[in-house]
């Protein structure tokens, strides 16, 4: 994707409800089931997290703990962490889950801006181990520089303006 500072940019995480059919209840409590997004030169508009499950709205907060981070040196990275027996309890297994959010692109974007997400579960109802998919996305920004020289090849003057109009097919002097 191509975006300017300043641009709010929309993103959008798809899985499933975890299958917890080996989970007795005692186990259920150790289950991770973790979202987690690290941008780059991007920063989060919390306000913009939706969660969807099968269709349905619902309370991120009734299901999960959202761990917003901070914006800091051009990164923020976000965590939600879900209460699994919560998330079972509004469905069944493999139900899709969809949770959607903004974030603003920031005056430290460079020309390549990365966005990696990453899904951490637990894999077996008798051990600790944790294992999940991440993916990536870049989003780009362009910078212009642009220097006139007379015929002459002295210097433009301090009243000679610059436009660009997008697409930059079209330079007005």
């Amino acid at each position: 994707a191509k975006a300017a500072v300043g641009d709010i940019l929309n993103y959008t995480i798809k899985t499933k409800v975890p299958d917890l059919t080996n989970y007795d209840t005692e186990h259920r409590d150790d289950y991770k089931f973790v979202i987690s997004d690290t941008m780059e030169n991007q920063e989060l508009d919390v306000d913009s997290l939706q969660l969807t499950i099968n269709g349905a709205t619902v309370t991120l907060s009734d299901v999960a703990a959202v761990n917003p981070g901070i914006y800091d040196q051009g990164t923020q990275t976000f965590t939600i962490t879900f209460d699994v027996k919560k998330l079972k309890d509004g469905g069944d297994s493999d139900q899709e889950v969809i949770l959607t959010y903004s974030a603003e692109l920031m005056a430290e974007a460079e020309s390549i801006n990365g966005n990696k997400v990453t899904l951490t579960y637990s894999n077996d109802p008798y051990s600790d181990s944790e294992s999940g998919p991440s993916d990536e996305t870049e989003v780009y920004t362009y910078g212009l520089d642009i220097q006139k020289e007379f015929s002459d090849g002295s210097a433009a003057v301090s009243y000679t303006h610059l436009r660009a109009h997008e697409p930059l097919r079209h330079l007005v002097c």
